[in-house]
């Protein structure tokens, strides 16, 4: 009796273990299920502003994946206005997040105020940014030249910006580190008193200790600027914050190579030398305009293949500190890559190193020339005093060039 009871027993624990099993599952998949009806129906809710924001609209300016961007007046101040369809909205509703999020910074776009808008029959999402004067870094870099105090310029100001980004400290309390996924050169911008200014927050990631492996999208973003590991899916979870700045750094590089390679060194070259080298993409002679995800994966990690640097680079002290910075960070091993606080304060320290090669800032290295090696603490400390300073130095200088 007692062995029939055992055999019947058995079956009915396995059978309510499965039926427990389901149910979670059914649990789980019906929450699933209600977000996303409540997403749609949040959709279905939207509707335009009552009181459109007193945007005139003067010229496009701009088209991507996500849209267009205007040059528009708003109450008379010149703004940009990047608009977008509502099949955009999850970009739209995160770029705003992101931007909301940031305590004002020069070198991060400023977010004026955002709104639903009603067309002729369709709807528009837009986002008013602060305008910046001369468009973005690609194309910047098609149409110019640069000397190698404006490239310095933009460097530091693009990884000044990158460095707040993932910083877990600003003035905003409980500041979170956040990781932009589309760092190149087209998102971007190159003002006249700020140098570069990053922009484009739609594929961005607020870091936090609720972040879930499962929503960092692996193929976010431009393949032409995605780092190794990110190609071959080999992020390492285990230490998200780190691994997602350092993707972030590796975009950086390629951006870094974009714009020295347009810089004019003063060598000894017959003249318009310059002027007959052609802008090119990174990596465009060997995968062309629009490389497919796969052709970028075979060329960065299974050829470990990167831009080919100049030989004449080392000809000049500051630009090879500067290539080999470029050669850290596009290291196929993250753990070789350094930060952007680190390659910020690598950048001031050319500066003051080597005044001879960047003489618009005699008047600033004059007050750490005198420091010695055995001092490096005590000149770190003026440099960072002096970062307003070298700011102006650097924007005086720009702006003669391009205003």
């Amino acid at each position: 009796m007692q062995e029939q009871t055992k055999a019947v027993g058995i079956p009915l624990i396995v059978f309510v273990l499965l039926c427990i099993i389901a149910l979670l599952l059914r649990l789980r998949y019906s929450k699933r299920r209600i977000g996303t009806l409540a997403l749609e129906q949040d959709r279905e809710k939207l509707e335009p502003n009552e009181t459109p924001l007193n945007i005139r609209f003067k010229s496009l300016i701009g088209r991507g994946s996500f849209g267009v961007v205007w040059k528009a007046t708003l109450n008379d101040v010149i703004v940009a206005v990047k608009m977008c369809s509502v099949q955009q909205r999850d970009r739209w509703e995160k770029e705003k997040e992101v931007l909301l999020s940031i305590d004002h910074h020069p070198n991060i776009i400023k977010m004026i105020d955002s709104e639903v808008r009603q067309l002729k029959d369709e709807i528009a999402l837009a986002i008013v940014l602060e305008f910046i004067d001369n468009g973005n870094l690609r194309t910047h870099l098609m149409e110019h030249h640069l000397n190698l105090d404006k490239a310095l310029f933009l460097l530091k100001s693009l990884f000044d910006g990158l460095a707040f980004l993932h910083s877990r400290k600003g003035k905003a309390k409980n500041k979170k580190c956040i990781v932009h996924r589309d760092i190149k050169s087209s998102n971007i911008l190159v003002s006249s008193f700020k140098g570069s200014v990053i922009a484009d927050f739609g594929l961005a990631l607020i870091l936090d200790e609720e972040l879930a492996p499962e929503y960092v999208e692996a193929k976010a973003g431009t393949s032409r600027y995605m780092a190794p590991e990110k190609l071959a899916g080999a992020i390492d979870f285990g230490n998200i914050y780190h691994a997602l700045c350092l993707i972030d750094i590796y975009a950086a590089s390629i951006v870094t190579y974009e714009i020295m390679a347009r810089c004019n060194f003063e060598f000894d070259y017959p003249p318009g030398y310059y002027e007959a080298l052609a802008y090119k993409l990174p990596f465009s002679d060997q995968v062309g305009l629009q490389p497919s995800y796969d052709e970028m994966k075979r060329l960065v990690v299974q050829d470990n293949f990167r831009p080919a640097i100049p030989t004449e680079w080392d000809r000049n002290t500051v630009v090879r500190q500067v290539k080999d910075i470029i050669r850290a960070c596009w290291d196929k091993d993250p753990k070789q890559r350094k930060s952007a606080e680190q390659i910020v304060q690598e950048i001031t320290m050319i500066f003051v190193k080597h005044e001879s090669s960047c003489s618009c800032f005699e008047d600033v290295i004059q007050c750490t020339k005198s420091e010695t090696s055995s001092h490096e603490s005590k000149a770190r400390i003026e440099i960072n005093e002096n970062y307003a300073k070298i700011n102006e130095s650097f924007t005086d200088s720009f702006r003669s060039t391009y205003l």
